[in-house]
């Protein structure tokens, strides 16, 4: 099995979507934790399409109600229509109080 350690983990980069500040804060605080440095965070879609295009992460880290237009960023990238790297990995945060 392969280890990944902390020197590899921060040359990670990872763009994280949520409305909330708090919780914004929150997840940067939790990958930085972890080693992850290059960490990015935005409050619209409309920022994070901007960089997403211009510089892709490794990770795309959204909340479920970050916008209305989520989902489809998500199949523009997997398309190849925003951005070169359609295998970027891509989590979504699902509130329990959204089935």
């Amino acid at each position: 099995m392969v280890q990944i350690d902390r020197e590899s983990l921060s040359k990670i980069t990872v763009y994280v979507g949520e409305k909330n500040y708090y919780e914004r804060n929150q997840l940067r605080d939790m990958f930085k934790a972890h080693g992850i440095t290059q960490v990015v965070c935005h409050a619209s879609l409309g920022s994070l399409r901007d960089l997403v295009f211009q510089h892709p992460p490794d990770i795309l880290f959204i909340s479920d109600d970050f916008d209305p237009e989520a989902f489809s960023t998500i199949q523009e990238i997997r398309n190849q229509k925003l951005g070169d790297n359609p295998f970027i990995l891509v989590t979504v945060m699902m509130s329990p109080a959204r089935p």
